[in-house]
């Protein structure tokens, strides 16, 4: 599928009247398109706006996914708060990221799904936040260096953040290195934060810009970058946002995609480099894809120039990672690195039992890559400014 194909849903984002009919849709691709990038709320409400004619089985699929999300994002934000005010009571700086902030830019908060709730603390506070996330009933899934991850049936999932980006990043993740000096409290002698604007922009475009660069991003991305335009863009300081951009090297990506994004809802011609663009955004899904990831990795990794041995150590190394990416996962590590032949184990476990598909179109879809396409991708992210 391609960018007019989504059009309803465009114009429905952009809050207009559309030109696309009845007879212009394939309505069973575009909800397999929608499920892949997240985005079947809004196909419902542009299918109702609009008065598109949808099968008994269609309309009874897309209004039970509309009901989920609409009970998913109330309970998400009611859980949302209750933390933030328990964090806040006990004196824990805390600040709110990503969907939780996006999603009120959108025409009603529940067409932004979130599958995570993201929330930034002070990590001095770790022991203290861990308990209090227990006391308010949620069960810790997984410790690392960057967030603590928690979940509470039947919807909740959070990601507690002691840092802004992963080691990973490093240009990025020293940038944000002294993130409680820049951001400010909401009111006076609050312990909850909130970013500028412009701070919060470049960090949309760093975030999306790491999961561009990591294994693609996914439509939805395409519309919080529009609709914060839409909403911000005559009071932005763009003076200081291209020059936070610049030092962290994402000052050609954000025009890139920002001109691109602006194509999409503007309907004027698109460079050979967005077209590129887009079709790496509609192939990708909602995060990305397991094709992407593995393309960037056999592509620019593993030591040497054989495809076919970069192949096979790409593969060892996602049974067995090195020690740095295991301690940021497992802190105990950091203290007992001589547990790492258990975590190891207990790796190749979740794998086999609770990550089973996963693990199996891994091993399986490495011999679809080759190398053209693998040279293809990292090609691209080097014209979009990656």
């Amino acid at each position: 599928m391609k960018k007019e194909d989504i059009q309803l849903l465009i114009d429905f984002i952009d809050e207009k009247e559309t030109s696309v009919i009845n007879k212009d849709l394939d309505m069973n691709n575009l909800i397999r398109l929608c499920k892949n990038h997240s985005l079947l709320p809004i196909l419902y409400k542009a299918c109702q706006k609009y008065k598109v004619s949808l099968t008994e089985k269609q309309e009874v699929y897309l209004k039970k996914n509309y009901q989920v999300c609409l009970m998913r994002e109330a309970t998400q934000e009611l859980e949302k708060q209750e933390i933030l005010k328990t964090l806040s009571e006990n004196k824990i700086k805390c600040m709110p990221l990503k969907g939780s902030i996006l999603k009120f830019i959108y025409p009603s908060p529940e067409l932004r799904t979130m599958c995570d709730l993201d929330i930034l603390y002070d990590k001095s506070h770790h022991k203290k936040v861990k308990s209090i996330l227990k006391t308010m009933g949620y069960k810790c899934d997984k410790i690392s260096g960057k967030d603590d991850e928690f979940s509470k049936p039947p919807f909740m999932n959070v990601e507690m953040h002691k840092i802004m980006v992963d080691s990973g990043f490093e240009v990025i993740a020293d940038y944000y290195d002294n993130i409680w000096e820049v951001v400010k409290p909401t009111s006076d002698n609050s312990m909850i934060y909130k970013m500028s604007n412009e701070d919060f922009y470049v960090h949309m475009i760093a975030h999306i810009a790491r999961h561009y660069s990591v294994e693609g991003i996914g439509i939805r991305f395409v519309f919080d970058e529009w609709l914060y335009l839409k909403k911000y863009n005559d009071i932005l300081n763009y003076n200081y946002i291209e020059n936070e951009l610049q030092k962290i090297s994402l000052l050609k990506f954000e025009k890139n995609f920002k001109n691109m994004t602006i194509k999409w809802f503007t309907n004027q011609e698109m460079t050979q480099l967005e077209i590129d663009m887009t079709d790496y955004i509609f192939n990708s899904g909602t995060h990305g894809s397991l094709l992407n990831e593995q393309s960037i990795n056999l592509a620019v990794g593993e030591g040497t120039k054989n495809f076919s041995k970069r192949k096979f150590k790409y593969f060892f190394k996602k049974i067995f990672p090195p020690f740095s990416y295991m301690k940021e996962r497992n802190e105990i590590l950091k203290k007992i690195p001589i547990l790492l032949p258990f975590f190891y184990v207990q790796r190749l476990i979740v794998a086999l039992f609770k990550k089973r598909e996963i693990a199996i179109n891994t091993i399986t879809g490495i011999d679809k890559f080759n190398e053209e396409y693998s040279k293809k991708v990292v090609d691209l992210h080097e014209k979009s400014g990656i």
